[in-house]
């Protein structure tokens, strides 16, 4: 006698294959998938999350683990027309891993034009910044209303590079100094980079001050600050052209001279200079340095400090090799 498919899914002797069927059954009554849900068969609860006959409660727990089976499960539009805030019961917007849903390959076109016009923020910024996201998703976001849904946009990898700076060069205007930091830390644009250089935050300018694109013109600007946090950023930039430096050089803060010190760029008659400076961190910096020339490396073989000694030591053999 064939069992009834509740006593097929009770019965342990039940092989999986006929589990999986069951579960994939549009007939499959819903008290059969609500137990089938609890299978430890991953291929199972795949199936129970496409069945229509399952109920939304399930869908519900399903969705963070399954969220491609349960958008592409042949009810969901019925059952938004029945709970027009389905989806909003589906996506725990205050779990630590709701950004994780929106990198799933295959999600539909439903859902993601639900996420980008949703009234909370937090939802389209996932949107936004998932490396699954369509250019034509990412163009209706780089209009939001939202200036940090923007920049995400911006910042998103897929972003084409065109799409990309027009954002920030819109958002370096922004009234929001945060905004302004974070496109002066992430821009490679020039012309951006030279505005902000003269922007009146501080933080603003230290994050140019640190940008590895940061040019020559913005660095120079940037080395008559009256901050000196701004200043030793400068300093330490690898873009910063020597004649820069060489008027750095004149501070009177340690640690603006310590990163001139270090930085590849510094020329010899600087180094020089620096080479007499009572503090051993500096003298140290400058006998380690590829630019210093060999006589100043012979006196400073002969420092006080043990480590400008060896440092100078070292120098001399990889010049000499």
């Amino acid at each position: 006698m064939q069992l009834r498919p509740l006593e097929e899914v009770l019965d342990s002797s039940t092989p999986v294959e006929r589990l999986q069927e069951l579960a994939s059954y549009d007939n499959t009554p819903a008290e059969c998938l609500c137990l089938l849900v609890k299978s430890c068969y991953k291929g199972v609860v795949e199936a129970v999350a496409q069945n229509p006959n399952t109920p939304p409660r399930i869908l519900e727990e399903l969705f963070c683990q399954y969220p491609v089976e349960v958008l592409n499960n042949s009810a969901l539009q019925l059952l938004i027309l029945e709970t027009p805030n389905l989806l909003d019961k589906f996506v725990p917007v205050d779990h630590p891993n709701c950004d994780l849903i929106f990198e799933f390959d295959n999600l539909p076109d439903l859902f993601i034009n639900w996420a980008i016009s949703h009234q909370n923020k937090q939802i389209r910024f996932y949107v936004a910044k998932s490396s699954k996201t369509e250019l034509k998703y990412l163009g209706l976001l780089a209009r939001d209303q939202d200036e940090s849904v923007r920049l995400t946009v911006a910042l998103n990898p897929t972003t084409p590079s065109r799409l990309s700076n027009i954002i920030l060069e819109q958002l370096a205007f922004s009234s929001d100094f945060a905004i302004r930091c974070c496109v002066a830390r992430e821009t490679k644009n020039l012309r951006i980079l030279n505005k902000l250089a003269l922007d009146k935050h501080i933080h603003v300018r230290c994050e140019v001050a640190e940008n590895k694109f940061a040019p020559p013109n913005a660095l120079k600007l940037l080395s008559i600050d009256t901050n000196k946090n701004v200043l030793r950023l400068v300093a330490e930039n690898h873009n910063t052209p020597d004649y820069v430096l060489e008027i750095l050089a004149q501070d009177k803060y340690e640690i603006i001279l310590l990163a001139v010190a270090k930085n590849p760029n510094t020329p010899s008659h600087v180094l020089q200079q620096l080479a007499q400076h009572s503090w051993f961190d500096i003298r140290q910096s400058v006998a380690a340095h590829k630019n210093v020339d060999g006589s100043i490396l012979k006196k400073l073989s002969q420092d006080e400090s043990k480590n400008v000694r060896l440092a100078a030591v070292e120098n001399l053999k990889r010049k000499r090799a």
